[in-house]
C-alpha cells in the first residue's frame, strides 16, 4: 500500500506544532512559577 503524498508534509507540519506546543508550554509553566514565586514574595513583603 503506497503513503498518500502529502504524508511526509503532513508529518513534519505535526513535528513543528508539537515543538511550538511544548515551547509555549515550558514557557508558560515558567511563567506560572515565576508568578507563584512573586506573589509569594508580594506575601511576605506585606
Amino acid at each position: 500500500m503506497q503513503a498518500p503524498p502529502g504524508l511526509a508534509a503532513d508529518r513534519s507540519s505535526y513535528s513543528t506544532s508539537r515543538l511550538i506546543l511544548d515551547l509555549s508550554l515550558v514557557t508558560f509553566c515558567s511563567a506560572g512559577r515565576l508568578g507563584v514565586l512573586l506573589g509569594v514574595q508580594g506575601a511576605i513583603g506585606a
